[in-house]
């Protein structure tokens, strides 16, 4: 499943660098498994028309995601700053203490050790690529998904549930407008190309 996930998209790699640092940190046994080795491999052996495919185009496809897709960065904090914005706007400040709670190890509940390290190591890299590259926020969605089934354990106090729960109706409702009835995005001086698309 790892290696599919990797089909579909690149940043299965931070799931699979989560995966071998938490078997290091946590379960040093399963290096000497054989099926661990074996499912690496079967992993690897998914990516290989990738791999190759790349490697005789000049990688033509991480050239893309990195530099192709804009002129590139004004300053070395643009990326970082778009990354931001749609972190605020997509993840909702509401979840921002939980997430710290979650990433800083309090209360920790079964499975949180693999999910933390998962989420650090893509954050992590996404960060540093947003100082090169302009970076959208769902690139970092292994990190989101790796924290989201514990952050029930740490969405407190009760209103942060109530406000995330309010900012993702109204989201919601102003992402179906923008999306299928008037380009609310269409804004003067920002090009929002995915509402365009969507038109």
């Amino acid at each position: 499943f790892l290696g599919l996930a990797g089909l579909s998209k690149c940043n299965a790699a931070f799931l699979a660098l989560g995966v071998g640092l938490y078997v290091l940190a946590a379960h040093r046994p399963l290096l000497r498994e054989p099926r661990l080795w074996l499912a690496a491999g079967l992993t690897l052996l998914l990516q290989a028309p990738v791999a190759v495919w790349n490697a005789t185009e000049g990688f033509a496809s991480w050239a893309f995601i990195l530099h192709g897709r804009h002129a590139g960065l004004r300053y070395s904090y643009d990326g970082f700053l778009g990354l931001a914005f749609g972190i605020v706007i997509l993840i909702s400040p509401f979840l921002f203490w939980p997430i710290a709670r979650f990433a800083a190890g309090r209360g920790a509940v079964a499975g949180t050790g693999f999910a933390r390290i998962t989420f650090w190591v893509s954050s992590i890299a996404i960060l540093a690529v947003s100082f090169s590259t302009l970076v959208l926020f769902h690139w970092n969605l292994v990190a989101y998904a790796a924290m989201l089934p514990f952050l029930a354990f740490v969405l407190r106090p009760r209103w942060l549930l109530a406000g995330q729960t309010l900012w993702g109706i109204a989201f919601a409702g102003l992402a179906f407008v923008n999306y299928s009835i008037l380009p609310l995005t269409d804004v003067q001086g920002w090009r929002d190309e995915a509402t365009g698309w969507s038109y």
